[in-house]
């Protein structure tokens, strides 16, 4: 539950579009899982037999696949994109989402490739954003469960903050949220994220 719901929520970040993709939330949810899987049946062979023996396990082969279907997902966005800002239209709006983000940042050849743009977003999003995330929110709700004297202070201070409705929050109106922002710290710096790791639930 808690994976396919972070998938969701970041890949709102990336771009609109992916929270309504079904394949896509799955990849970005089970890419890591894959790659971890990976790690371990490799484990016990020497390194130098280990490029032999990976591309005949059925997860890297899993892999390969969550990779194109990424590439043939992020790939035409890209030039999409690229191509509307190089027309100059004056009625086109640069989307404010995390890809433009990537695109605007990027400098290099490397980075501005958009198969290289495509593989960097799929490991950045379930490598780095969706699980660790969801051991995070794991920790969270566990710590509310077992302290529940701090539930109504932290649902007040939201209410507060965010009274004018959360299609109307800024960046000052979560800034202004220091009960939840301590309350945040404190469950990480009790429960570090690899503690949870193996109870997490898609």
């Amino acid at each position: 539950m808690f994976v396919s719901l972070i998938a969701r929520a970041t890949s709102r970040v990336l771009a609109d579009s992916l929270r309504r993709n079904e394949q896509w939330l799955d990849i970005a949810s089970n890419y890591s899982v894959n790659v971890g899987i990976t790690i371990l049946l490799l484990r016990p062979f020497p390194n130098f037999i280990r490029p032999f023996i990976a591309p005949f396990l059925p997860s890297v082969q899993q892999m390969k696949k969550q990779l194109q279907f990424a590439k043939n997902l992020f790939i035409p966005m890209i030039k999409e994109r690229r191509s509307a800002e190089a027309a100059n239209n004056p009625n086109y709006v640069k989307p404010d989402d995390f890809l433009q983000w990537i695109m605007d940042m990027a400098e290099d050849e490397q980075d501005l490739d958009p198969e290289a743009l495509a593989h960097h977003n799929l490991i950045l999003m379930s490598l780095a954003v969706v699980h660790t995330s969801s051991i995070a929110l794991c920790h969270i709700l566990y710590d509310l469960i077992a302290r529940p004297e701090y539930i109504e202070p932290l649902r007040e201070e939201i209410m507060q903050t965010l009274s004018s409705g959360w299609e109307n929050a800024t960046t000052a109106s979560f800034d202004a949220q220091k009960r939840l922002d301590s309350f945040l710290r404190e469950s990480q710096r009790w429960g570090p994220p690899g503690e949870c790791a193996g109870f997490l639930s898609h």
